[in-house]
């Protein structure tokens, strides 16, 4: 029995033993795979593909000319003010708004030109009954004088009384006529047919006599407005033509310069030109206050450039690298071309 008992605890060991060797093999095997893997390399990655773009230089001539931004405007663009001082009582236009001749833009309070000028009738009335009774003395004077009760001087003076009683009644008549039309002028009354454009007060401001209040884009003929650097105005010419192009519909129309500005902006050192458009063919682009391009020719410019001042025969272009890397050689500069070949030689 006990031999029994030593010959299973001798297989149960023997049993433990062959699981554990097992799992050491396991292990080791493990450790073996990781040491490999850690030594290898990891993939080299590709660099990617960069694209270059390649440009041929040569000569070839302009496509286009000039280019400036515009804007569409009235010819006649009024300023409206007030012609007494005193304070907005009513606006009644927007911008934006078409309005007609006579109609009523501005208004100011009016109380105190109301009461001027009932103090102006006033004194038409009293300088009317001064006159009046001048009138009466003079008239029995006169009968007093055919009876020889009084003498020629004394009808003298009352002739000379009524005169001045005259004259005053008229001072007086004057002064209530210019009262009347100072209450007048505090009502500001369009007297063209347009559009307004700008409306510069608001109602309860108080306003001098004179400042602008309103401005109104008179009905009739449009301008294309555009500015052109120093460099370029005298390539500009008086009546000469000028393509446009409306930046709403691409629309194309022409115009002629009839104004050239006599002076440069001091701020953008630009000069103001001004082209008149064609009325019949200036479609949705010839609204006030809209954007285009005017294209004036290149092939013009350049034969306008050529009678004033020729450009240089030659031009010797250099390179910012030293100067026995390259060489450039000379190119003609001649209108109206706008790219120059470079050739470069290396020296190396």
């Amino acid at each position: 029995m006990q031999s029994q008992q030593s010959l299973v605890r001798v297989g149960a060991s023997s049993a433990q033993w062959s699981s554990g060797l097992r799992l050491l093999k396991a292990g080791v095997i493990c450790a073996l795979g990781f040491a490999l893997a850690a030594c290898n390399k990891p993939p080299a990655v590709q660099e990617p593909v960069r694209a270059v773009r390649v440009i041929s230089v040569g000569i070839q001539k302009m496509q286009s000319g000039a280019e400036f931004a515009a804007e569409v405007r009235a010819q006649i663009e009024t300023k409206y003010a007030f012609r007494v001082a005193g304070k907005i009582a009513m606006r009644a236009v927007e911008p934006g708004q078409r309005v007609k001749a006579g109609q009523l833009l501005a208004q100011l309070d009016a109380q105190d030109y109301l009461l001027a000028a009932e103090a102006a009738k006033s004194q038409v009335t009293a300088a009317a009954t001064n006159r009046n009774i001048a009138v009466a003395e003079f008239k029995r004077f006169s009968e007093l004088k055919e009876q020889q009760f009084i003498s020629g001087v004394e009808l003298d003076r009352k002739d000379a009384a009524w005169k001045s009683a005259e004259a005053q009644l008229e001072q007086a008549q004057s002064q209530l006529a210019s009262q009347r039309n100072q209450t007048g002028y505090t009502k500001l009354v369009a007297d063209v047919s347009g559009i307004v454009v700008g409306v510069d007060v608001e109602a309860g401001q108080v306003v001098p006599a004179g400042q602008v209040v309103v401005r109104i884009a008179k009905d009739g003929p449009r301008d294309i407005v555009f500015a052109v650097p120093e460099d370029k105005v005298s390539l500009i010419e008086m009546k000469s033509a000028v393509r446009v192009r409306s930046w709403s519909d691409n629309a194309s129309f022409s115009a002629s310069v009839r104004e050239i500005g006599a002076t440069a902006d001091p701020v953008t050192r630009t000069f103001q030109i001004k082209a008149g458009l064609d009325q019949r063919r200036l479609g949705s682009g010839g609204y006030l206050g809209t954007c285009g391009s005017v294209l004036c020719d290149a092939e013009k410019l350049h034969s306008r450039q050529k009678r004033g001042a020729p450009p240089p025969e030659k031009s010797q272009i250099e390179t910012p690298f030293s100067k026995n890397s390259a060489a450039v050689s000379q190119a003609r500069l001649q209108a109206p071309y706008s790219v120059l070949p470079l050739h470069f030689e290396s020296n190396q």
